[in-house]
């Protein structure tokens, strides 16, 4: 599924709130622009290729908003991996309130046990590309970040995630659409 040009289904992707979520859209726009690849919202995927309707994943994506709260993320650093969906990316520090937030989203949506274990990340870059163009994307990402006043693996990259984003994901990034915007309703603790 993260190795294709494509993808399926719908996605519920977790949103920082501002001023990170700007600065993280800048750091993928400027990447997007200089190596030609998809611009996309940056996220951290709870949950993907969901088979159900639009209206039920919406459903019980507020149905799921209504029982977590707005959750702290650290950024530990950029890493890649040859995977179209996952090439550059920030990795969250695996947290438990990543994971148990993760857990949450699966048991409210019956999704089978199984697959690879949970990854909590924010994608900075898709595309197939080789080793050296990948490290050198990686070096840029981790500049701009820098630029931006996120240390990766200090305070200054924690991030609240307050949001979850409903997207049908079926198809190539540019057919991508958002559905509903769902905000987390407990403050953290």
């Amino acid at each position: 599924m993260y190795a294709s040009k494509t993808f399926v289904g719908h996605s519920l992707w977790l949103l920082p709130a501002q001023p990170a979520l700007d600065a993280l859209q800048e750091v993928v726009m400027e990447i997007s622009v200089k190596r030609h690849s998809p611009c996309f919202k940056p996220h951290c995927t709870l949950l993907a290729g969901l088979p159900e309707s639009e209206e039920e994943v919406i459903r019980k994506t507020r149905d799921l908003a209504l029982r977590v709260a707005a959750t702290p993320m650290t950024i530990d650093r950029v890493a890649t991996k040859q995977l179209y969906f996952q090439s550059v990316f920030a990795l969250i520090k695996a947290k438990d309130e990543a994971m148990n937030l993760h857990a949450t989203a699966v048991e409210a949506f019956g999704v089978p046990e199984g697959g690879a274990p949970y990854m909590p990340h924010i994608s900075l870059f898709y595309g197939d590309v080789d080793d050296k163009t990948r490290s050198a994307i990686k070096d840029d990402a981790q500049a701009l970040l820098a630029a931006r006043g996120m240390s990766l693996g200090s305070p200054e990259s924690e991030l609240s995630m307050d949001t979850i984003e409903v997207w049908n994901t079926e198809g190539p990034v540019e057919e991508w659409r958002r559905c509903a915007v769902v905000p987390l309703s407990r403050a953290a603790a």
